[in-house]
């Protein structure tokens, strides 16, 4: 039963990391799962169902350094800068 698993993983703020076949015969990917607390409105009708996301994790072939070949970095115009660290604030989630 998964209840006690997603209960015990909200109260301590946890992700847990597994091994998961996606279909019969496919590789095992590590994935990390990540548990989601359901949301209900203010008349209690559910908005966000509790549950996991499993977020497969990359290979360490996947994970490279970015090089420009003879080009300079982007860049981003300074005035939209504290937009987007709002956006990233909200995309973060404190887990650990």
């Amino acid at each position: 039963h998964w209840w006690p698993c997603h209960r015990e993983m909200i109260e301590q703020q946890r992700v847990a990391i597994c091994r998961a076949v996606a279909r019969h015969g496919a590789q095992p990917r590590f994935v990390a799962l990540m548990v989601q607390a359901e949301v209900t409105d203010r008349d209690g009708l559910v908005v966000v169902p509790n549950g996991f996301h499993c977020i497969p994790l990359p290979y360490r072939d996947d994970i490279r350094d970015l090089t420009f070949d003879g080009e300079e970095r982007p860049r981003c115009d300074p005035a939209v800068v504290p937009y987007a660290k709002r956006v990233i604030t909200k995309l973060c989630a404190d887990y650990m």
